[in-house]
């Protein structure tokens, strides 16, 4: 049983923001990730992005792998332009510096989780330089000439109704090519798969909202730019 001075006490209130921790698409913009939170369930979409409710749980490998790779992609991006055929980018060994460094900062967050966290950083380690010397010999890299690299955008875009709402993102590569039937500005998306489905990829494209939701940012940044050409 409570003791008298506990019995009949009443729980605090929790406090409720004074204002949202997301001011909405005219401040602090809306980036494909809210947008698909938002489709799937608006109040729980509400919880995470007005009231700042998640669930707790552990280190997840599905999102956590992809992060890992981002680093390195920034790592050796800012090393080498776009992997133009040198190997100072694997050489230097700067992408595994920052990979250690972020994989560390994992394991003290999530110390429950440590063996996985370990685990894909290893797979990681292994897969990405080999990554690099794919695509070093690849033709197609050779008529590419890199415009953006893992580049943060924040691009007004206007809506039917005449109002005007920021989309937010990172474009990991942007590249021009000059000459032949693929002329033009590219987009690329890098994905980390287990099995690799050519068809099912293809046709997963033309409904992923994210590659369209990048490809409609940078369209909208091209118009804004002087002569249709990237900053």
């Amino acid at each position: 049983m409570l003791p008298d001075n506990l019995r009949n006490r009443r729980l605090p209130k929790s406090k409720k923001p004074s204002t949202p921790l997301w001011k909405g698409p005219q401040v602090d913009g809306v980036t494909q990730s809210l947008l698909g939170r938002f489709l799937v369930c608006r109040e729980r979409f509400r919880l995470l992005v007005v009231e700042g409710l998640k669930p707790s749980g552990g280190w997840n490998h599905r999102t956590g792998y992809g992060d890992m790779w981002h680093i390195c992609e920034e790592a050796a991006a800012s090393e080498v332009r776009h992997f133009d055929g040198e190997l100072s980018g694997i050489d230097s060994d700067v992408w595994l510096t920052e990979l250690e460094d972020y994989a560390t900062e994992l394991v003290k967050r999530h110390p429950l989780d440590r063996d996985r966290i370990e685990h894909w950083y290893m797979v990681c380690k292994v897969q990405f330089p080999e990554y690099i010397r794919y695509w070093m010999k690849h033709p197609d890299n050779v008529r590419r000439t890199p415009l953006l690299q893992e580049e943060e955008f924040n691009v007004p875009y206007q809506l039917p109704s005449g109002r005007t709402v920021l989309l937010r993102g990172k474009w990991d590569s942007v590249d021009l090519i000059k000459e032949g039937k693929t002329s033009g500005v590219w987009l690329q998306e890098n994905k980390t798969k287990g099995d690799v489905n050519v068809g099912a990829l293809q046709q997963q494209l033309r409904f992923d909202l994210q590659t369209l939701f990048y490809l409609i940012a940078l369209q909208k940044l091209q118009e804004a730019t002087k002569g249709g050409r990237l900053l």
